[in-house]
């Protein structure tokens, strides 16, 4: 069995709600043979994600689940990355110029009423593993279960 692997990038590795996003993240992959290869910390510096993004491009991993920082700045380092065969999934925000599916293959969010509860579907995990589109779950409330199920249906009916 292929082991894929994902280098998530975030701002700050010392946030309790980091702590819980990457645990899930972490644990929802290795059900489906997938490991975090590394966990890359910012610390809050657009300039430093960039240089980061770039190894990252030359490293080749199977995925990069990433917050993007400062916008505009990271664009060409995001963009590299897809350049690289590299699946690029964004979490909370697209930063500006980015394009769906040439640069990025989807945007998650984090369950901010389940206080960093997060993963990744199992319906979507697969799809991201063999064809790159997933979302995030987290809690299930009533807006939540509703948003994640009208997005899903969005992204299994076929378009023409």
């Amino acid at each position: 069995m292929v082991r894929l692997s994902v280098a998530v990038v975030v701002h700050t590795t010392r946030l309790d709600g980091t702590a819980l996003q990457i645990q899930a993240i972490a644990e929802t992959l290795t059900r489906y043979g997938a490991t975090i290869e590394e966990v890359v910390e910012c610390g809050f510096d657009p300039r430093r994600q960039n240089r980061e993004l770039e190894r990252l491009a030359w490293s080749r991993p199977s995925a990069v689940i990433s917050l993007p920082l400062g916008g505009a700045v990271t664009v060409d380092a995001h963009r590299g990355l897809a350049g690289a065969g590299v699946r690029v999934v964004l979490m909370d925000n697209v930063p500006s110029g980015l394009l769906p599916v040439r640069d990025y293959v989807c945007v998650v969010s984090a369950d901010n009423f389940g206080l960093g509860e997060v993963g990744l579907s199992d319906d979507t995990l697969r799809q991201v593993l063999a064809f790159p589109i997933t979302v995030m779950a987290g809690t299930q409330d009533t807006k939540t279960t509703g948003r994640r199920n009208d997005f899903m249906e969005f992204l299994l009916t076929p378009r023409r």
